[in-house]
């Protein structure tokens, strides 16, 4: 599995960073790691959002949480 990261407009954080590849380390169970995952965090204004692109041989999913 490979796992990418990216901030844009706010400060990246190792707790994020590390609960992120933690959480995302649960996908692997179930497409035997051969999956993308492409984070990205930003931040406008005062609101945070956090995008997550999943690629992979039997899925390509994109979703986004605020």
């Amino acid at each position: 599995m490979q796992v990418e990261m990216s901030f844009k407009n706010m400060e990246s954080s190792e707790r994020l960073k590390e609960f992120t590849r933690e959480k995302t380390e649960r996908l692997d169970k179930f497409f035997d790691g051969k999956i993308n995952v492409r984070w990205t965090f930003s931040k406008e204004r005062n609101l945070y959002q956090a995008n997550v692109h999943v690629t992979g041989s039997e899925i390509d999913a994109h979703l986004e949480e605020e």
